[in-house]
């Protein structure tokens, strides 16, 4: 049982728990004991409550158990306190917490160390500081703790589907490193487990997958690998059914792989777009930074096109986007109603300015006005037919060695511009027009949970936070099934 299930794509989904010395964990959580074997004697009820919770894919009620019961433990109770430490963490792990998840799983080393933990306690702690590490960028201490991992699962026994998991683990670390010779063993050993375990379970078709995707990169093909891998998967007609809370480690994931034979390369738009056909459905996906002048976001394009003979339910789970590189990072969606009024906002408030400022709009006028007489000199101000100066004056305003004057005076004022303000009334209006328009596009290509009849198409969009992504994956549900495509920038 999967705590971080690596599927198809053996990229990075962190989703649920492991049954530590257990197989499968049934969805009912009241029959199964999924703890047993983290350390020597039984755990306590809210233990397994945890990681059923984990399990199903339930992470806010999970660690909402383990934090009350923590709360709630006693100091001599260690072994119950590692595992909702192991829980707790590995919840933190798949809500994207990376930083208290480190906290968490360091704590349980610690406990592991205290307790005298078993082989298999070990195993799972050390599993879980590599995903730790990855999240960290630190790739090699990552492979370090799953080569200490996989020697105290071999401990235990040589062919569990506890020990084909790490061994799955690694390859896809190696494998992210470029290092396919380095991750082939990883996932042939894994392969060869599964193969003993159940010839048509969800994993060994995982496992298929991940063989047939290193061979093809390194030159060697294996086309029926891959074929095997789809049947298995196609078979299941999990695509057609109701979206249910169920184990995730057994979800189908429907991967795009270049190469494979239900799998193409295209352009829309001139974006780079995947295509990937399960069941004879049909989704396409190309993904943009949209960069408007009121808000950011990744922009999805998504078409689905059924040309099956059954209805298809999309995106009764919320899509993922998940950024692999330069650093992991769970990446929110943006709902669509809510980013529209939000550039509705943006451009009103723009346009309101530029009104207000454009209002103000003024230009400078300059007037030259020309006077005649008007004359200073040491007596004072003189007009032009009036005043007091010497007793001989043969004319009014006469002054002895002076002589009438004019003068020029330049008067500048400041008058409204009507031209500017115009031009901002114009500018305004063009803003809101264009936030108007981004808005109702947004509206209306915004997709959301439908079903889609046979022989339909649908397309439309899903939003996420702005990234500056270097390689990521979206997983866009179907059915009861995910398909999932890589974008590197």
């Amino acid at each position: 049982m999967k705590r971080f299930v690596l599927v198809a794509s053996t990229c990075l989904v962190l989703m649920q728990g492991q049954a530590f010395g257990q197989g499968f964990v049934s969805q009912d959580p009241l029959t199964q004991d999924p703890l047993k074997g983290l350390v020597q004697n039984s755990l306590s009820p809210a233990a397994n409550d945890c990681q059923s919770a984990l399990n199903m894919g339930d992470y806010d009620r999970a660690k909402t158990l383990a934090l009350n019961a923590l709360s709630t433990l006693s100091k001599s109770q260690t072994q119950d306190e590692l595992a909702l430490r192991v829980v707790l963490g590995e919840t933190y792990l798949n809500q994207g917490n990376f930083t208290d998840a480190a906290k968490e799983l360091d704590k349980a080393m610690k406990l592991a160390n205290k307790a005298s933990a078993s082989d298999q306690a070990y195993a799972r702690v050390l599993d879980d500081m590599s995903w730790v590490y990855q999240t960290q960028n630190k790739q090699d201490l990552a492979l370090q703790m799953l080569d200490q991992a996989l020697a105290a699962q071999r401990k235990i026994s040589d062919g569990s589907s506890e020990l084909a998991d790490i061994l799955e683990h690694a390859g896809w670390v190696a494998e992210q490193q470029g290092q396919y010779a380095k991750a082939t063993p990883y996932f042939e050993e894994a392969l060869a487990i599964r193969q003993k375990q159940d010839p048509n379970s969800v994993a060994l078709a995982n496992d298929l997958e991940h063989v047939w995707s290193n061979s093809f990169r390194l030159g060697q093909s294996k086309p029926e690998l891959y074929a095997q891998a789809l049947s298995i998967k196609e078979n299941t007609q999990d695509i057609f059914k109701s979206f249910a809370p169920h184990d995730v480690s057994n979800t189908v994931v429907f991967t795009f792989r270049q190469g494979a034979s239900n799998c193409a390369l295209g352009s829309q738009g001139g974006l780079l777009q995947q295509s990937i056909t399960a069941n004879q459905v049909t989704i396409d996906a190309a993904i943009a930074k949209d960069q408007s002048n009121f808000a950011k976001s990744e922009r999805a394009y998504i078409r689905i096109n059924n040309q099956s003979n059954q209805p298809v339910q999309i995106l009764m789970q919320r899509p993922s986007f998940i950024v692999l590189k330069p650093k992991i990072q769970f990446v929110n969606q943006i709902d669509s109603t809510e980013l529209a009024s939000k550039i509705e906002k943006k451009g009103d408030s723009k346009a309101k300015w530029i009104r207000f400022w454009g209002s103000q709009a003024t230009q400078t006028m300059t007037t030259n006005v020309m006077q005649s007489g008007n004359m200073m000199n040491s007596y004072g101000y003189f007009p032009p037919t009036f005043g007091y100066g010497y007793p001989y004056m043969p004319y009014p305003g006469y002054m002895p060695g002076n002589r009438n004057q004019s003068s020029m005076t330049t008067m500048t004022t400041s008058v409204p511009d009507y031209e500017a303000r115009q031009r901002a009334m114009e500018k305004a209006q063009a803003i809101t027009a264009q936030s108007a328009a981004t808005a109702s596009d947004i509206r209306e290509s915004a997709l959301g949970p439908i079903t889609v009849q046979p022989g339909r198409i649908i397309e439309g969009s899903l939003y996420f936070q702005p990234t500056d992504f270097k390689e990521a994956l979206l997983r866009v549900p179907a059915g009861n099934t995910l398909f999932e495509f890589r974008f590197i920038r």
